[in-house]
């Protein structure tokens, strides 16, 4: 599995210097983490992960990107967006996939997401990344199921 994020990290490396200097991050975790995802058990968790990725490929722009890293955490990365602009596209992401019950077993399971948005910049990707966890970090310590921008 190590090996796995290495070659997502390097993808993501690889995608982001491609692309124009400013540029928007955003990561996104499920509220409750792996335990809530896995707790349905596992094929409940692995169709919550392939829906939201669905549901932000279908949301976001052709040329953005939309890979997940790791559990249940995600990054999108926007080229040629600020942070305000890519914000209205996760916070649509981010109502859609509450707004909706998931059907599954004995009954809807309802999911909420938050996230953390950053901007690109010459200090590249590695602090983007940083900088966007600390802002999810303050989105969930504020009450989960909503975003937060970078300091």
């Amino acid at each position: 599995m190590r090996w796995e994020r290495t070659i997502r990290r390097q993808w993501l490396l690889g995608a982001f210097y491609a692309l124009s200097a400013a540029a928007a991050v955003q990561l996104t975790r499920f509220d409750g983490g792996v335990a809530f995802l896995w707790g349905h058990g596992h094929a409940m968790g692995d169709e919550v992960l392939r829906i939201f990725a669905a549901l932000a490929r279908r949301i976001v722009r052709a040329n953005d990107y939309v890979a997940r890293i790791g559990g249940e955490e995600f990054v999108i990365l926007f080229p040629s967006t600020s942070v305000e602009q890519a914000l209205q596209v996760c916070d649509r992401l981010r109502r859609e996939i509450s707004a909706s019950p998931l059907a599954y077993g004995a009954g809807p399971v309802w999911v909420t997401v938050s996230g953390g948005l950053s901007q690109l910049s010459k200090a590249g990707l590695d602090d983007a990344l940083k900088t966007a966890d600390e802002a999810l970090y303050r989105a969930k310590q504020s009450g989960r199921d909503q975003l937060a921008q970078a300091a």
